[in-house]
C-alpha cells in the first residue's frame, strides 16, 4: 500500500508531506523548508508532497491513499471545500500533480491524526495518548488508549474554551511576542518568578465553550485571556518597537525591553500550563491503567513543562512525537488511514531523517560551480573538531533533512558547550535573544553522569535539571534554572555529529556540543545552496556539509 499523508490547512499552519511505501516511511519533509516561509501559515503541502513523489520515483497515479489531518466539514467556518474531488484537487492540483485516475481522499480528524502520530513513533503498542495544542476542528484536547497495536479509542475531548494552547498564546503575545513565539516565552519563562497565581484553563477559562466554534470564538478566547492577565496583574500588552535595518531597507518591529514584571508573567503563566498539564497527565494515565505516556499537540514542544511532567506524574516512560506540531500530523494521518485499511505503517527512529539529502559528489560539483575553496585535510570530521575544541562555530549539514522543529545534526550549528561566551555569540549569529537558552548533545554515557541518571533523548524535547556538580562543565548549554535540553546522540541516526562530539571529548574532556537549528530566523536551512548562502551570510566560522569542511 502507498499512503500520502498531509497536513496542510488555507487557515492552518506548518504545512508537510509524508509518504509510506509498503507500511514504511521513505520520505518526510515540511512545506517550510521548501518555501524557505517560516511555518508556511494558510500554504498547502504541494511542493512537498511533489518532493516526497519525486524522490520515490512516484506519481499521484501511484498512489492508493491521501491522508489530509483535518476534516474541515467539522469546523464551522473552514475556507475549504465540502466534496473530496474539489479538497483533493485543492491539495494536489491537478496542473502540479497531473494523472488520469486519482487517488481516495481519507480525512484524518486533527486530534485523531496527532494521536496516531504520537502513538506510532512510541514504539508501544499500549500507552495513554495525551494531545494538547491550540485546537483542532472542534477540540482543544484529548485523551487516548492506545492498546493491541491496531487500536485507539478517545476518552476524553476539550472544547476550544479550555485551549492550552490558546492561553499560552495570548500569554506569549500579552509579553511582547509575536505568533508562533512560544518556545521564547517558555525561555523567559526561566528568568522569572511565579508571582501571580493565574486560573485554570481547564476549570476556568475566560469565555464559555460554544457547539460550532469559530474563528471569533478563537479569538474570543484569545483577547479573554489577556483580559485576565491584566486583571490580575495590571500589566497591559507590551508594546513592540520598531527597528529599521540598512542593510535591507526593511522595518520590523521588534521585542520589547522585558523588565521583572514581564518575566515574572511569563513564569507565571508557565506554572499554570504545567499544572493544568500535570492534572491532564495522571487523568491520561488513571483512565487508560497504562504506566507508558505519549504526548503530541503543538503544545507538547515545551520542553521544560514535559521535563516536569516527566518528573512528577514518573510514567515508566514518557514519550514526545518528534514532530509534535501540525507538521507531525501528516505522519499520524497516513499511519491512521493505513490502519483502518488493514496496513500497519513502522516508524523506526530514523524517520526523523526523512527529509532531502545530496550526495557528497553532488555537493562537491555544486561548491566548484559557486568557485568555494574547500579545505585539502586527510579527515574533515577531525579538522572539524579541531575548530571546534578551539571555540569556533561550525556549521554541519549531513544525510536526510530533519523532519520536526528540531535540528538533531542532519542541518545543526554547534559549538563547544564548555565556553560560556559562546552561548552569547551562538544567539548572536541566529539573532535570537540573549536570555535564550541552548541545548546539548552528548553520547548516552556521559549524559547519565550529566543528569545524574539514564535518560533518553533522541529529539530534544525533555528539560531536565543537570545534576550538582555538572552545570559548571556545561555553561553554555545549562539555562538559567539548572536544566539543559539534550539531545542524547546515537552513532546510527547522526554518525557525524556522533563523531564531532567524540572529537571535541577527546581534545578537551567536554562530553557534549551545543546543537542548535542551521538557520538564521527563518526556516532550517534545506539544501546545499541555502546552507552556503546562510553561511556566508552569518558569522559561522566553518561548514562542515557532506565531508567537505570549508573555513572562513
Amino acid at each position: 500500500m502507498i499512503v500520502l499523508g498531509l497536513n496542510g490547512k488555507l487557515d492552518g499552519h506548518d504545512p508537510a508531506a509524508v509518504l509510506a511505501v509498503d507500511n514504511k516511511v521513505i520520505a518526510a519533509v515540511e512545506e517550510e523548508r521548501i518555501s524557505t516561509v517560516r511555518h508556511h501559515p494558510g500554504g498547502l503541502p504541494r511542493q512537498a508532497a511533489a518532493w516526497a513523489l519525486r524522490h520515490a520515483g512516484l506519481s499521484v497515479a501511484d498512489l492508493d491513499l491521501v491522508a489530509l489531518g483535518w476534516d474541515p466539514r467539522r469546523q464551522a467556518d473552514a475556507p475549504e471545500p465540502d466534496s473530496d474531488t474539489e479538497l483533493l484537487d485543492l491539495l494536489l492540483p491537478r496542473g502540479m500533480f497531473p494523472t488520469p485516475t486519482r487517488p481516495q481522499l481519507v480525512r484524518v480528524t486533527h486530534h485523531l491524526a496527532h494521536a496516531t502520530g504520537a502513538w506510532a513513533t512510541s514504539g508501544y503498542r499500549d500507552c495513554a495518548v495525551l494531545v494538547v495544542d491550540g485546537s483542532g476542528e472542534r477540540e482543544s484536547t484529548s485523551i487516548w488508549h492506545g492498546h493491541g497495536g491496531n487500536r485507539l479509542d478517545e476518552l476524553v475531548s476539550l472544547p476550544f474554551a479550555n485551549s492550552l494552547g490558546f492561553f499560552y498564546q495570548a500569554l506569549t503575545q500579552h509579553v511582547g511576542m509575536r505568533m508562533f513565539d512560544e518556545g521564547k516565552t517558555m525561555g523567559l519563562a526561566a528568568w522569572g518568578d511565579t508571582r501571580w497565581a493565574l486560573p485554570s484553563v481547564i476549570e476556568a477559562p475566560p469565555v464559555a465553550a460554544v457547539a460550532k466554534p469559530d474563528t471569533a470564538h478563537y479569538q474570543a478566547i484569545v483577547r479573554g485571556w489577556q483580559r485576565v492577565f491584566e486583571r490580575v496583574t495590571g500589566l497591559g500588552p507590551a508594546r513592540r518597537g520598531m527597528r529599521s535595518d540598512p542593510t535591507t531597507c526593511r522595518t520590523e518591529r521588534t521585542a520589547p525591553p522585558l523588565g521583572s514584571d514581564y518575566r515574572d508573567l511569563a513564569a507565571s503563566g508557565q506554572a499554570r500550563l504545567v499544572a493544568d498539564l500535570r492534572q491532564l497527565a495522571a487523568d491520561a494515565l488513571r483512565r487508560t491503567g497504562e504506566p507508558l505516556l505519549a504526548l503530541s499537540g503543538g503544545v507538547a514542544l515545551n520542553c521544560a513543562m514535559n521535563g516536569v511532567l516527566e518528573a512528577a506524574i514518573s510514567p515508566v516512560d514518557l514519550h514526545v512525537q518528534p514532530a509534535c506540531n501540525d507538521t507531525g500530523v501528516a505522519l499520524g494521518a497516513a499511519c491512521w488511514a493505513a490502519l483502518t485499511h488493514g496496513s500497519r505503517v513502522e516508524v523506526p527512529a530514523g524517520h526523523v531523517y526523512g527529509g532531502p539529502a545530496f550526495t557528497a559528489g553532488f555537493v562537491a560539483d555544486a561548491l566548484r560551480e559557486w568557485n568555494v575553496a574547500v579545505r585539502d585535510v586527510d579527515d574533515p570530521y577531525r579538522a572539524a573538531g579541531a575548530l571546534l575544541a578551539e571555540g569556533k562555530v561550525v556549521a554541519l549539514f549531513e544525510g536526510g533533512a530533519e523532519f520536526g522543529p528540531r535540528a538533531l545534526g542532519g542541518r545543526s550549528i554547534l559549538a563547544d558547550a564548555s565556553r560560556p561566551e559562546l552561548l552569547e555569540r551562538v544567539n548572536t549569529i541566529k539573532k535570537r535573544e540573549h536570555w535564550r537558552p541552548l541545548g546539548p548533545a552528548l553520547h548516552s554515557a556521559e549524559a547519565e553522569k550529566v543528569f545524574g541518571r539514564a535518560v533518553n533523548g533522541d529529539y530534544m524535547l525533555v528539560a531536565r535539571p543537570v545534576a550538582d556538580g555538572q552545570r559548571d562543565a556545561l555553561p553554555a548549554a545549562v539555562h538559567v534554572d539548572g536544566t539543559a535540553r539534550a539531545q542524547v546522540v546515537r552513532h546510527d541516526l547522526a554518525p557525524g555529529l556522533s563523531r564531532l562530539v567524540s572529537e571535541v571529548q577527546a581534545r578537551t574532556g567536554t562530553p557534549a556540543l551545543i546543537n542548535t537549528s542551521f538557520n538564521v530566523r527563518g526556516p532550517i536551512v534545506l539544501t546545499p545552496q541555502h546552507a552556503m548562502a546562510t553561511f556566508a551570510t552569518s558569522g559561522l566560522d566553518a561548514l562542515l556539509i557532506e565531508g567537505h569542511l570549508i573555513q572562513k
